[in-house]
């Protein structure tokens, strides 16, 4: 299934074009997002001993810039 898959992306992208580095920037930053997330959410849970709604308090605050710059 996957050759077909490979044989299927060769004849839609052109050969010299940088498909492949793409999807290995795209798979890199998911892998990479993934084990952020895991490793805070665990962290946040067990060493500070935050719940789920000590979080959401947290990232509220963290976020009222951002929401403020958009209103401007």
């Amino acid at each position: 299934m996957a050759a077909n898959m490979i044989g299927k992306l060769k004849d839609v992208f052109r050969p010299e074009s940088s498909y492949r580095a793409f999807f290995l920037s795209i798979v890199t930053f998911a892998l990479g997002y993934g084990l952020y997330k895991g490793i805070i959410d665990n962290y946040l849970a067990e060493v500070a001993g935050m719940s789920e709604f000590d979080k959401g308090v947290s990232e509220f605050f963290r976020e009222i810039p951002g929401l403020l710059r958009k209103m401007r």
